[in-house]
């Protein structure tokens, strides 16, 4: 990705400078060595821990630096997976039920079996596994133990069917590209038809069960109803420049919203999107000037 982006940018005539995230002593010593117009904040963890982006672009706000991408509040906002499917709900998007569990809280009110559950506030589908969907209450109150290890968890009602996934940037509209699907197996109903972690990250694991991820080809009401989903979401979410949001289709074409990623890789050939190389330069060189007007 960030070979992509700096490539992208000196297309456009910018200066780039690429600084690596060590340490807040080396980033704040390399961004006064730079002294640059724009940050382009491509960093998607921090310290091998992926909720530390946030701390990245609240030091960018301390040090009054414009930057790309999403604020600390929107990064926050969005992890959260109770608050932003309660948000959802009240701007007409469909989403699973679900129900918040802290550590040491008795569960009340869960959704039926099957659910689902996740640590509440990590991203990139960080501790989901198959255990993840539970079928009774044996297998939820091992998965709880698991997951309060490391913090709260959300249960959430099983959906059957795919993961869909879109990419959407802003520059005076928003731009909603066309969406992609994952497909695992051929039964929808199965937990295997969810993307865990090892989905999405283990090269060998994908190979292995053939998972890929290709365009969707939706029908226009279908395509209608994402981008009236995307647009609802955009404004409760805080969402800024860029975003993915993650649904879930059922075999009887229901959508359901389930997680937005507010810093999502950016590259013309990332797994959820390709784009032509003329249309990711304009992309980002609009994200750029976007930034550059925020600082004034």
């Amino acid at each position: 990705m960030e070979f992509y982006l700096a490539a992208s940018m000196r297309r456009s005539g910018f200066d780039v400078t690429i600084i690596p995230c060590v340490s807040a002593e080396q980033i704040v010593g390399d961004l006064r060595a730079a002294s640059p117009d724009v940050v382009f904040n491509a960093t998607e963890h921090m310290f091998r821990r992926r909720t530390g982006d946030v701390h990245i672009a609240a030091l960018l706000e301390l040090l009054r630096l414009p930057y790309t991408g999403a604020p600390p509040a929107t990064l926050l906002l969005c992890r959260d997976k109770g608050i932003s499917k309660s948000l959802a709900e009240k701007a007409g998007v469909r989403a699973p039920a679900y129900a918040l569990v802290p550590p040491g809280v008795a569960p009340r009110e869960l959704p039926p079996f099957p659910s689902v559950v996740k640590p509440i506030g990590a991203d990139s589908s960080e501790g989901i596994t198959l255990r993840s969907v539970v079928k009774n209450e044996r297998e939820l109150k091992q998965q709880l133990a698991n997951v309060h290890r490391r913090g709260a968890a959300v249960v959430e009602e099983f959906i059957p069917g795919i993961d869909v996934y879109v990419f959407a940037w802003h520059s005076t509209k928003l731009h909603i590209l066309p969406p992609w699907q994952l497909r695992i197996g051929r039964d929808p109903s199965s937990p295997r038809s969810m993307a865990t972690y090892q989905t999405k990250h283990n090269d060998a694991y994908r190979a292995r069960w053939r998972i890929r991820s290709r365009p969707a080809t939706f029908r226009p009401p279908m395509l209608r109803e994402i981008h009236t989903m995307v647009g609802r979401l955009w404004p409760v979410l805080q969402l800024r420049d860029y975003a993915r949001i993650d649904c879930r289709l059922t075999p009887a074409g229901e959508l359901y919203f389930i997680e937005a990623n507010a810093n999502p890789g950016f590259s013309p050939i990332s797994r959820c999107d390709r784009w032509p190389l003329p249309e990711y330069d304009a992309a980002v060189r609009t994200i750029v000037m976007n930034a550059a007007r925020r600082k004034r």
